[in-house]
C-alpha cells in the first residue's frame, strides 16, 4: 500500500529498524524482526535501491481523530513514496 497523504518524520535505516522492531511471537524461540509483519518488511527492505531512503511516517492528526490514522515506514525513491509498511493504525 502506498500512502499519499503522509508526513515524513525521521530518516532511518534497515539496521536501526531491525534493532528496534524485534518482536517475540508465541511459539517462536527467538524474536522476529517486525513480528507477523516480517514478510512485508523483508519485501520492502529487499526492494531498496541505491539512493533510496527509509523514513518513519504518520498520517494527519485529523486521520487519527477519525480513527483512520496510520504510521510506519516509508520507502522514498527520488523524492516519491514508492512503498509503505504500516506498523500502527487506529
Amino acid at each position: 500500500m502506498v500512502e499519499r497523504d503522509i508526513t515524513l518524520l525521521k530518516l532511518t535505516s534497515i539496521q536501526e529498524q531491525e534493532s528496534e522492531r524485534m518482536v517475540t511471537i508465541p511459539g517462536h524461540q527467538a524474536p522476529v524482526v517486525f513480528g507477523f509483519l516480517n514478510g512485508a518488511w523483508r519485501e520492502l527492505a529487499g526492494s531498496i535501491k541505491e539512493g533510496d531512503e527509509l523514513w518513519t511516517f504518520t498520517t494527519s492528526p485529523k486521520s487519527w481523530k477519525y480513527l483512520a490514522g496510520r504510521s510506519g515506514i516509508a520507502l522514498i525513491r527520488k523524492g516519491e513514496v514508492v512503498s509503505t509498511l504500516v506498523t500502527v493504525m487506529n
